[in-house]
């Protein structure tokens, strides 16, 4: 007998079809390589096996249970990600709302000292203040720079993308 591929598109193994049949699997084995026969009882069973694997595809036009099972998951998972994306959102624009907000203040503290620092009559005392002014200002310039306020533009886009994915995902069905 050559080897039969009815049941290759199931989650069956040779043992698993071997028990069905009442045999050994290293019998079944043999069989499926054609190198031995199967006794009458094992071959009837194997032909009610192989008839009942062959109608599976008319079958599973037929809506199972178990599918609306995994439907509503599929809807629940992306229900989920949906809510938690949003959320995500909200901190990732607040994130850049803030760094936005501290480079500005950072910005004026810079525009204030150079324009102080202008200023005539300055002594040593005021210059060493402002100089640590100046670079502690610079410091959180950095921190909030615009190189970090483009790298959670660019995660928010992203995010949006994705949340626009899932939502055409949830109303595919």
């Amino acid at each position: 007998m050559k080897k039969d591929t009815t049941f290759k598109s199931l989650l069956l193994s040779q043992e698993e079809i071997a028990l069905l049949l009442g045999i050994k699997r290293s019998q079944y084995a043999m069989y499926e390589i054609g190198k031995r026969d199967l006794p009458t009882a094992a071959l009837l069973k194997l032909s009610k096996l192989t008839n009942y694997a062959d109608t599976l595809s008319q079958l599973t036009k037929r809506e199972f249970p178990y599918h609306k099972t995994q439907q509503a998951k599929k809807q629940e998972l992306l229900l989920k990600q949906i809510e938690n994306n949003n959320i995500e959102q909200l901190l990732l624009e607040k994130k850049i709302k803030q760094l936005q907000h501290n480079y500005q203040k950072a910005a004026r503290t810079i525009e204030f000292v150079t324009l102080y620092k202008e200023k005539e009559g300055l002594t040593d005392r005021d210059d060493v203040i402002l100089e640590n002014i100046q670079n502690k200002a610079l410091a959180i310039l950095d921190k909030n720079g615009v190189h970090l306020q483009t790298k959670i533009q660019l995660q928010l886009k992203a995010l949006l993308v994705y949340t626009k994915q899932l939502e055409k995902e949830l109303w595919k069905g």
